[in-house]
């Protein structure tokens, strides 16, 4: 479905299913009350168009067990036709998320699609619940590819973090500072030593061990 004006969501919820809905060049969305959004309740997306007419702000009016809102403000961008920024939230731990405690129960999917050269602001809202651990230890973070980048620490009054200046979209969510970007692979080792051989004894060396140098 695209919308060319007005999405009035005045009471309950949009739900997506897998589905998409796309709000116009000039299009916004109204919603008076938190309780009242797009349920991205599977992989729909909420899509919002852009062109050189339109305002470079939008608030992706998104929630999964909760309203939980992302808003993006452009900066900068090179826009292609038919451009548009996608989101979903889910509710939910990211599967690439390390941390064991002080982390969020839910991320953003934000993709583009047409948007090129671009920088971004923006803020994510989560709900309270969403904690897990101690809040004021968790960070913003986006996974792009492979790796997180961490961002400033969330805001704990107002339950948002806040990702400036991004020229790349991916996953958002948050975690802990030492944690969160932990991809060291551990293992358990063993390590075979040989010293110099000596033909007389058919054995090897053992200095390095007497004079007390390894273990």
């Amino acid at each position: 479905l695209t919308l060319s004006r007005l999405l009035f969501i005045q009471n309950g919820l949009v739900t997506l299913g897998t589905n998409n809905l796309t709000i116009g060049h000039n299009a916004f969305i109204f919603n008076p009350f938190n309780t009242n959004y797009v349920n991205t309740s599977s992989t729909g997306e909420l899509r919002k168009r852009f062109d050189l007419t339109t305002p470079t702000a939008f608030n992706f009016t998104v929630g999964n067990g909760g309203y939980s809102p992302n808003q993006v403000c452009f900066l900068s961008w090179t826009l292609a036709p038919g451009s548009y920024l996608a989101s979903r939230t889910v509710n939910a731990k990211h599967p690439q998320n390390n941390c064991i405690s002080d982390y969020l129960n839910r991320y953003w999917t934000v993709l583009p699609s047409g948007i090129s050269n671009f920088s971004t602001n923006n803020r994510f809202n989560y709900q309270n619940s969403d904690v897990v651990g101690t809040e004021a230890s968790i960070y913003g973070a986006e996974l792009t590819g492979i790796s997180w980048t961490t961002f400033t620490p969330v805001n704990a009054a107002g339950d948002f973090f806040i990702a400036n200046n991004i020229s790349q979209f991916g996953d958002f969510t948050g975690g802990g500072l030492n944690c969160i970007n932990d991809f060291d692979t551990k293992i358990n080792a063993k390590l075979f030593l040989q010293g110099a051989y000596i033909t007389a004894s058919n054995s090897m060396r053992t200095d390095m061990l007497t004079e007390g140098i390894i273990p």
